[in-house]
């Protein structure tokens, strides 16, 4: 039983992957060369013939190309398909233009393809940039058995020295040609079909050995593989195969594809669906890979022609600092029929290279390439006396070199340019310039006079001595060397500042101040309430004072002449901010209301304002009985107020006119003037008063227990009247006794007619008498009364007098 293919293979190879081209199933296969267990991986192809871009159709040879990915000869569709191994058929694409019938490929170290033509008889070379296919060899559509013509050409190869090795199909023959110059030799058969060790029968693939002592043919209808001799007409050695077809262990039947790898001799043995692995240098046994998990009779394969080695991984470039790739020429892929390539790499600015200068070595994974020979070179510090190191932070190696923080020292500094440095090129001190002495310039500093100024400005003899403070500005001056070029420094001189002035009138709530006396400047001034406002302004001090300030004046309020307000006892300060009018009062006529009379200040240059009197409306007084208003005329209002006919009640009496008085607010104006009437006793001569008892109020008055005084004689019983006014009543009833000489009687009656006033006040009523008795002589005879016999009759008169004042009296009281 055969041994299984992977451990044979790697056996062999030791790692890595086989590329095998299966013309019959139309695929390419990818199948890996470690492990106890066979399991392939398809590149491209599907199975079934298709012009698809992941489709073949009778593909016979594939090849790896220098980054790794796979270019198949597809030859039914007379085209080239490139697919990335690891990626499968979705990866596939058409590359480069079409070429009839492609038989057989291979790759040349600048990683162009060299493709046979089996159906246009010719030899093409595709650039690798896959946009232009052109014929090298053979002439198209011309079958040809002259030297460097063919006959339906398949399987090419490369020889060491880079010419090609083409299986000549239909012409019997191999062909080694120059890849330079063209020209060709044939290397075997003899030109016409045989089976003779000379001669060759459809050959389909030629390799050179690996020893260089020949070469590898593929007889594929003698069934057979033969190595050659590097020259014609010498036998070739029968190494694999009988002459007939046959499955034996060292039978091929109808070989295709030769690989060889460490000695050893793979066969794609393509009528027998197999590969075999030989050692061509005995005649052992060869072993036969089949089936997924080893030996068995189930191949995996279907008719296998073209058989390549793929190492299974491509190298990527490194990003190594300090390497320059920018002119490296690359084969990035190990397994590349000329190998690994990394050429033209050159080191950095800033790096040595190495006296064997720079290598490259191919990765042994997928992943970057090695590179060595460069290393970073280091500048030191300077000597330099301009240039101050002490803060300086420094990346000496020469491709990272940066320097930072250089200054220059004392009486320097940095050109227009700056400080600059410059790497070394070699390992010696950096370049440091932009140093250069300071020259410092005039100022033009506020405050200062400069105008007998002398000066000396470089800043190592630095010299500035006659300068002043300028006009507004008080000190001594210090002049200073500049630091870095521009103007030097002087100092000592400030502004002159006033200060704010405490002046009555005036408001510095909102001000705003620039009290330095060169830029002095005051706004927002303005005057207090009660001063007048026109446009305040400020005036800067002369010298370090309170500023001056003007246009606040204080207002002045003037009397007014409102009518109702008496102002002549008006005393105060009639000035605003210190306003105070005191003493005005009301006018006649007016009185005052709430607060009384009030003075309130002017808000501008004007009369002040009063409050405070209104006009009094009087209105008649009532409860005052003992005047008598019956014939009063009134003007009521004050200014106006008059009040005539006024007149006392009876009982009453006024010395002169009662009088009626203004009221001084609204209401009842007062009277004065009438009083209660009070009697004296009267000297009436014949009337003796010592009994009497006396009231005597005009409104109460009564007396009683007059007698008549002796001589005098009761006419009718003695009576007082009171008087009308102050002073004596009046008695009556008393007359001097006298002798009655006639017999005619005179009767005297005195009658007191009495006329009563009612007053009524406060529910209460009251006779007042109002006229004294008068006295009415009645002579009445008999001859006057009908009837009358002429006798004197005495009249009831007296008697009914008597009775009215009596009952007045009551009445009073």
């Amino acid at each position: 039983m055969a041994k299984p293919f992977a451990l044979l293979i790697a056996q062999v190879a030791g790692s890595g992957y086989y590329l095998i081209v299966e013309e019959g199933s139309n695929k390419v296969d990818r199948c890996p060369v470690a492990g106890s267990t066979l399991t392939c991986e398809v590149v491209a192809g599907d199975g079934t013939r298709g012009t698809g871009t992941g489709q073949l159709n009778k593909p016979s040879d594939a090849v790896m190309d220098k980054d790794g990915w796979v270019v198949i000869a597809d030859t039914g569709n007379s085209r080239l398909v490139r697919c990335n191994p690891s990626a499968g058929p979705s990866s596939c694409d058409v590359f480069g233009p079409s070429v009839p019938g492609p038989g057989g490929i291979v790759v040349e170290e600048s990683g162009d393809f060299v493709v046979s033509s089996s159906t246009s008889h010719t030899i093409h070379r595709c650039k690798a940039a896959g946009d232009t296919c052109s014929v090298i060899l053979g002439t198209t559509g011309t079958s040809s058995d002259a030297v460097g013509q063919f006959n339906g050409p398949y399987g090419i190869t490369l020889a060491a020295d880079g010419s090609f090795i083409i299986a000549d199909l239909e012409n019997h023959r191999v062909q080694k040609c120059s890849a330079s110059d063209s020209t060709c030799t044939v290397v075997a058969g003899s030109g016409t079909q045989g089976s003779s060790l000379q001669q060759l029968n459809f050959p389909t693939y030629a390799i050179e050995a690996g020893a260089g002592d020949g070469y590898y043919i593929a007889d594929n209808a003698n069934h057979r593989v033969l190595k050659c001799p590097l020259t014609q007409g010498t036998d070739c050695t029968q190494v694999i195969g009988t002459g007939v077809q046959g499955d034996g262990l060292r039978q091929v039947t109808h070989p295709w594809g030769l690989l060889e790898l460490n000695s050893q001799l793979i066969v794609a043995d393509q009528g027998n669906d197999r590969l075999l692995l030989c050692d061509p240098a005995t005649t052992e046994d060869c072993t036969e890979a089949a089936g997924v998990s080893g030996a068995g009779s189930s191949s995996i394969l279907s008719g296998p022609r073209g058989l390549r080695f793929d190492i299974g991984y491509t190298c990527t470039r490194p990003t190594t600092g300090g390497y320059d790739f920018s002119g490296v020429v690359e084969r990035l892929n190990p397994g590349y029929a000329f190998g690994f390539k990394a050429e033209g790499i050159t080191c950095l600015t800033g790096y040595k290279t190495a006296d064997a200068g720079v290598t490259a070595t191919a990765c042994t994974s997928q992943g970057p390439y090695t590179v060595a020979g460069c290393t970073v070179m280091s500048c030191t510090r300077p000597v330099a006396d301009l240039y101050d190191f002490r803060s300086a932070t420094e990346n000496l190696q020469i491709p990272f070199f940066q320097v930072r923080g250089v200054t220059c020292v004392a009486g320097y500094a940095p050109g227009d340019g700056g400080i600059q440095t410059t790497a070394c090129t070699e390992p010696n001190p950096y370049t440091i310039t932009g140093c250069v002495p300071i020259i410092c310039t005039r100022p033009t500093t506020e405050g200062y006079d400069f105008s007998s100024v002398a000066e000396t400005l470089d800043v190592p003899n630095f010299a500035a001595t006659g300068i002043v403070c300028g006009a507004g500005f008080t000190g001594t001056v210090t002049a200073a060397a500049c630091s870095s070029a521009g103007p030097y420094v002087v100092t000592g001189c400030s502004p002159s500042v006033c200060t704010r002035p405490a002046a009555a009138g005036y408001d510095f709530s909102a001000v705003t101040e620039d009290l330095q006396v060169p830029t002095f400047a005051v706004s927002g001034l303005a005057c207090l309430s009660g001063y007048t406002t026109n446009s305040p302004a400020a005036a800067v001090c002369e010298v370090t004072s309170a500023y001056k300030v003007s246009g606040c004046d204080p207002i002045m309020c003037t009397h007014p002449t409102t009518t109702g307000y008496d102002f002549s006892s008006v005393t105060g300060s009639l000035a605003l901010p210190t306003f105070a009018a005191t003493g005005v009062a009301c006018a006649a006529g007016y009185g005052a209301s709430g607060a009384g009379p009030t003075a309130t200040s002017c808000t501008a240059a004007g009369p002040y304002s009063v409050t405070g009197c209104e006009i009094v409306v009087c209105t008649r007084p009532t409860g005052v009985p003992i005047y008598d208003f019956t014939g009063v005329t009134e003007v009521l209002e004050g200014p106006t107020f008059q009040v005539t006919g006024l007149a006392c009640a009876r009982g009453y009496a006024a010395a002169d006119q009662p009088v009626a008085t203004m009221c001084t607010t609204s209401g009842p104006y007062t009277v004065s003037g009438c009083e209660l009437i009070r009697c004296t006793r009267p000297t009436t001569e014949g009337y003796d008063f010592s009994g009497a008892t006396e009231a005597l109020e005009a409104l109460t008055f009564e007396v009683s227990g007059i007698e008549c005084a002796a001589g005098y004689e009761a006419t009718a019983t003695p009576s007082a009247v009171s008087c009308a006014s102050p002073g004596p009543y009046s008695v009556s009833g008393c007359v001097a006794t006298t002798t009655t000489t006639t017999t005619t009687t005179t009767t005297t009656t005195t009658t007191e007619v009495v006329t009563t006033e009612v007053t009524t006040v406060a529910t209460t009523t009251v006779a007042v008498v109002t006229d004294p008795p008068t006295t009415t002589d009645v002579n009445t005879t008999a001859a006057e009364e009908e009837g009358s016999e002429g006798a004197t009759v005495q009249s009831d008169a007296p008697r009914a007098a008597l009775g009215v004042v009596a009952m007045a009296a009551l009445f009073w009281h």
